[in-house]
């Protein structure tokens, strides 16, 4: 009984030894087990990144230079032509981080004319802040000065006008511009030489944080005195 039982112990230890390097050899050839190798192989190495040939460039500064215009960003100003003048050209530039435009302005006298504007008077404001432009000048007048004031926390401006009769001339003939800028443009606009500037309109974004603009000019006749009616 004895030898019996040694010898069924030693043939079952005999078995169980092959099986577990048979398992072994099947584990390392299973194709599934070669994927996991694999992707453990490829998480090992320390990912790294070489920068040495990369250089880090800043974006272009914004140019808010007011060196070319009459006013300045955030400022308030009052602009008027000379005696006997009348607008006919803006230009303005236009300062992202300030959400403001800088101004220049032009006039020209009506030709043939030395005397011509006489009574002259200031608009209240035209606009709220964020507010359409949409002005004439009143009473057969034209635009000869601008007042405007900045507020920074609303990012616009308000607008006052200055506006003179042309004597016994009247305005006749009178056309809106298209808009003289784009949003966040520059502003480059001059009437056509026989026109006058009666008046100014302008759109608002908030997203944009700008106005586009526009103005009404004129041309200027002398009144028909003769009487075509004989009574």
């Amino acid at each position: 009984m004895l030898v019996t039982f040694v010898i069924l112990i030693l043939l079952a230890v005999a078995n169980v030894t092959p099986f577990v390097r048979e398992g072994k050899e099947v584990l390392s050839n299973h194709p599934r087990s070669r994927a996991r190798r694999h992707v453990a192989e490829l998480s090992i190495p320390e990912a790294t990144t070489d920068v040495s040939g990369l250089t880090t460039t800043a974006g272009p500064k914004e140019n808010c230079s007011t060196a070319d215009d009459e006013t300045k960003f955030g400022d308030p100003f009052t602009l008027e032509c000379a005696e006997q003048q009348i607008f006919s050209s803006v230009k303005s530039s236009y300062c992202s981080s300030l959400s403001d435009r800088a101004w220049t302005f032009r006039c020209k006298g009506v030709r043939g004319e030395d005397k011509l504007l006489d009574e002259c008077f200031w608009s209240p404001f035209i606009n709220d802040f964020g507010g359409f432009i949409s002005f004439q000048c009143p009473f057969n007048s034209l635009v000869t000065g601008f007042y405007s004031t900045f507020r920074a926390d609303r990012k616009d401006r308000r607008w006052k006008v200055k506006c003179c009769t042309p004597g016994s001339y009247l305005v006749y003939n009178c056309l809106t511009s298209l808009p003289a800028n784009e949003w966040n443009d520059v502003m480059d606009f001059s009437s056509p030489s026989a026109y006058y500037m009666r008046g100014i309109r302008s759109g608002v974004s908030a997203g944009k944080r700008d106005r586009r603009y526009q103005f009404d000019l004129c041309k200027l006749k002398k009144p028909d005195t003769q009487n075509r009616y004989h009574g």
